[in-house]
């Protein structure tokens, strides 16, 4: 059994909790300037795709718990946005500018759904507006195409160290296809699927999945995790999850190693 060494960045409980309070006390859902970053960094001494990361992460966060504090809400952003932009609407109930324009458009429009490929079936100013969220939105994008690509240059590294390893697997891809052939359905698709199992950091390891960014607790990401990392265990046995930038050093999932990569 072929077996592996891999070092990498814990952060420490006493740096992300630092990390969070400094990122809090500047919470906004605009892209952070470079001039922030540049400044984060030398205040926490942590890489800036780290400190991006983990911001993004708490945004989201804060979108799915105040979700519903924005529904009971509707009808006065509606009334609000007869005389304000979305921008000032996001300032004004400290939310997602995306998420908003996505609940006005519903509301407005309830059979349209909302892309950036049919944009033209809504009126000019609504149109304008989804793009001025689009704009200036960090974590509730519509295009989503650049975080795809990003993943899938991320994943491609991860492969090129299994092919140099000579280390056999089958893709997320060809999962399903077999999977759908098999049952009709995909059930199970970690990212590789080793086909012969392997041992890093004396952990023996037979899948890997991918994570394109910071490995943290945050409670819904950890939960959505561990929800993929169960189907993968009742079906191949433990595995390894490999995130980007760093891994808080208090991270706990099941059946699994973490290790950044």
């Amino acid at each position: 059994m072929k077996k592996y060494e891999v070092n990498f960045i814990k952060i420490s409980k006493e740096k992300q909790n630092k990390m969070k309070k400094m990122i809090i006390k500047n919470m906004s859902f605009n892209r952070i300037s470079d001039e922030k970053i540049e400044l984060l960094e030398k205040k926490l001494n942590v890489k800036a795709n780290i400190i991006i990361s983990y911001r993004n992460q708490l945004l989201k966060e804060k979108v799915i718990k105040d979700h519903y504090k924005i529904i009971n809400n509707i009808q006065n952003i509606i009334k609000d946005y007869d005389n304000k932009d979305i921008i000032e609407i996001s300032k004004k109930y400290n939310f997602s500018p995306m998420s908003v324009i996505r609940l006005i458009v519903k509301n407005k429009y309830p059979s349209y759904k909302l892309s950036l490929k049919n944009l033209n079936e809504l009126n000019k100013y609504d149109r304008e507006q989804v793009l001025l969220a689009e704009e200036n939105d960090t974590v509730a994008n519509l295009d989503q195409g650049d975080q795809q690509i990003k993943s899938e240059k991320y994943e491609e590294k991860i492969k090129h160290f299994l092919d140099n390893k000579k280390i056999k697997y089958k893709t997320q891809e060809e999962l399903v296809t077999e999977q759908k052939e098999d049952k009709g359905y995909a059930y199970a698709t970690p990212d590789f699927l080793l086909k012969e199992k392997i041992v890093i950091n004396d952990y023996i390891v037979n899948w890997i999945e991918v994570k394109n960014f910071y490995g943290t607790n945050i409670n819904f990401m950890t939960k959505k995790i561990q929800k993929q990392i169960n189907k993968y265990y009742k079906n191949w046995g433990t595995g390894c999850l490999v995130y980007r930038y760093a891994v808080y050093e208090n991270l706990k999932l099941d059946n699994c190693i973490i290790i950044s990569f």
